[in-house]
């Protein structure tokens, strides 16, 4: 039981974490997230590749009867939910490159959890 705690508390962390990020407004002046970051170029486009890269990982973890096609889905469902509620954040821009990024990475991960969960069901 412990271990499931800790493994909610990473996922809800995690989420957090990100929303905090996406959501913020930029700062008018300089475009700083959190008056700290400020991204451009192509290291925003690498972070948008990995920033839901952990999710499914996570994911798995925290809900380990979670089905597959939910994963499967919940990565890109969030991407385009953080490019919408972006419209409507004054100082933050939505760009359909980074929902597509944003649900690669994701889906790329999903790949891996897949198949390490398939391996190791396989083992047992």
């Amino acid at each position: 039981m412990r271990k499931k705690k800790r493994d909610l508390v990473l996922f809800y962390l995690y989420f957090a974490s990100v929303a905090l990020l996406v959501m913020t407004p930029t700062s008018s002046d300089d475009g700083r997230i959190l008056g700290i970051f400020s991204f451009d170029g192509h290291l925003e486009k690498f972070l948008n590749f990995v920033l839901l890269i952990p999710m499914p990982h996570l994911l798995c973890r925290a809900y380990k009867s979670l089905n597959s096609y939910i994963i499967f889905l919940l990565g890109p469902t969030f991407a385009g939910l953080v490019e919408l509620l972006q419209k409507v954040i004054p100082g933050r821009q939505s760009d359909i490159s980074d929902f597509i990024l944003n649900s690669l990475g994701y889906l790329i991960s999903v790949t891996f959890v897949t198949a390490r969960k398939s391996l190791i069901e396989t083992r047992v």
